[in-house]
């Protein structure tokens, strides 16, 4: 793997700025869901919380997770083969590195699948 550039096991290294843009992702989906509760509550926010679906579930995980399919794969192998323990950012990493392997096998099939299946 360091003849491909990959010197570390460190997920959140190895993504590089796509570790970054998944956290944003997540801080998008935490905001929606926000938004979700403010507009049963209140009745408000419903064209803000609609946009965030439509960005979220249709246009954002699809770019995110096609653009960086090998990457995330790389990175999930890894750092599921021989994980550090030794410091709080490679405690992170592991998760990251989980997070890449599952958005790669589970997410993305499922998201092409329903995808072809819809009338």
């Amino acid at each position: 793997m360091q003849d491909l550039g990959y010197e570390t096991h460190n997920s959140v290294l190895n993504l590089g700025s796509l570790a970054i843009f998944l956290a944003l992702y997540f801080l998008k989906m935490l905001l929606y869901l926000l938004m979700e509760a403010t507009v049963r509550l209140t009745g408000r926010g419903q064209g803000l919380a609609k946009f965030l679906k439509q960005g979220l579930f249709f246009g954002d995980i699809l770019a995110l997770v096609i653009d960086a399919y090998f990457e995330f794969i790389i990175s999930g192998y890894l750092q599921g083969l021989h994980p550090l323990f030794t410091a709080s950012g490679e405690k992170v990493s592991i998760y990251i590195g989980a997070v890449g392997f599952i958005l790669a096998f589970v997410i993305l099939p499922s998201l092409l699948i329903w995808q072809l299946t819809l009338p």
